[in-house]
């Protein structure tokens, strides 16, 4: 019954753990002495040791019981609610810190929005207080964890701890849901907007701003997958039976679920070192201006995930503001796209295209001087 459940979790660990690779050197290339990085960094490491923890307890578990098969029908409670408290803590952290980064990329994204920034930290403090309770009222009632990891086949009974929740977990893992169904909104508005500006006349032949486009588009869509998964999580979570909890399904559930919320914050810190491998790769075959060329260092898509919320890290320099006003210029019959390309996705999507702009702008003004 645990074998599938077992693969299933080795296979994802096995995916979080060259994407953790990834994403760990792509880091430290950056620097870890820029602030965001490092604490990137801490977040992913964090959340890999939680998933390594999760699946080492399982398996002990897994391969205890095969090697002692008795064992399980003995009598051993107290190891149980131990087992089943870490399965809790380590799944309960990887909860929190996904969300912490989602919604990270959130206040990024628009942080010119001071509402968006308060609501995102009211949901995941809601959720985290949340949280805290659910592990807090499980270990004062231990005999729900034995209840919960109670397995029955055959008519005979036995323990295989497993993550247990209460009333405050449930409701932690829908306001879990919400957080992330709230960014998955953000970002399909401002991914629906800087489409909009990418088909302007301005930007519709920049090979570089339809790059950002995909990779917002991508983004969306890792969003979307990630919430229809949570959704059949809690689905599953909330409408629990005693029948179900130790259903082979479930158990391959909670297992897969571990690895993911790490799975997913991840992946889109190694995609982030994949846009940058790009822009860099087209700046060199001369198909784009590239900041590689000045001394200022590569952000790329970092407000977009990396960056602090509360800094201001767009380029305010001249040719940036003669970018900014020949976009306006060109881009004024396009409703209310009025952002440039930095408010979306940060100061490198800008500063690369400044040259190009500046271009664009001194031959309109050329054109207008001729006639």
């Amino acid at each position: 019954m645990r074998a599938v459940p077992a693969l299933i979790s080795c296979i994802f660990f096995g995916m979080f753990s060259l994407l953790f690779a990834g994403s760990s050197l792509q880091l430290v290339k950056r620097g870890l002495s820029q602030r965001s990085n490092a604490a990137m960094l801490l977040i992913t490491t964090g959340m890999y040791c939680a998933s390594a923890l999760y699946l080492s307890m399982d398996m002990h578990s897994y391969l205890s019981a095969l090697a002692h098969p008795e064992w399980i029908l003995s009598s051993r409670e107290r190891s149980a609610v131990h087992q089943a408290t870490t399965l809790t803590v380590a799944i309960g952290w990887n909860f929190m810190f996904s969300d912490l980064i989602v919604l990270w990329r959130a206040c990024s994204l628009w942080k010119e929005r001071k509402f968006v920034r308060w609501v995102s930290i009211g949901i995941w403090v809601i959720a985290f207080v949340l949280a805290i309770g659910d592990i807090a009222t499980s270990v004062q009632r231990p005999e729900k964890i034995l209840v919960d990891s109670t397995v029955t086949i055959g008519g005979v009974s036995f323990l295989v701890p497993q993550p247990t929740m209460d009333r405050w977990g449930q409701i932690c893992i829908f306001i879990s849901f919400l957080a992330n169904l709230w960014v998955t909104v953000l970002y399909a508005v401002k991914t629906w907007k800087f489409r909009k500006l990418a088909r302007s006349r301005v930007y519709a032949d920049d090979p570089e701003t339809q790059l950002l486009y995909e990779i917002l588009v991508i983004l969306l869509y890792f969003s979307i997958a990630y919430c229809i998964f949570w959704l059949v999580f809690i689905t599953i979570s909330i409408t629990d039976t005693g029948d179900m909890s130790g259903s082979e399904e479930h158990l391959a559930l909670d297992g897969a679920i571990a690895q993911i919320t790490g799975i997913y914050p991840t992946a889109i810190v190694v995609l982030v070192g994949w846009h940058q491998r790009r822009a860099e790769e087209a700046a060199e075959e001369g198909r784009l201006p590239s900041r590689a060329r000045s001394s200022r260092p590569l952000d790329q898509l970092d407000s977009v995930v990396l960056s602090d919320p509360s800094s201001d890290e767009v380029d305010r320099s001249p040719r940036t503001a003669a970018s900014h006003r020949a976009f306006l210029e060109e881009g004024g019959e396009y409703g209310d796209v009025k952002e440039p390309v930095d408010a979306a996705l940060g100061s490198e999507s800008a500063t690369m295209r400044n040259d190009s702009d500046l271009s664009k702008s001194s031959e309109s003004r050329r054109a207008s001087g001729t006639l």
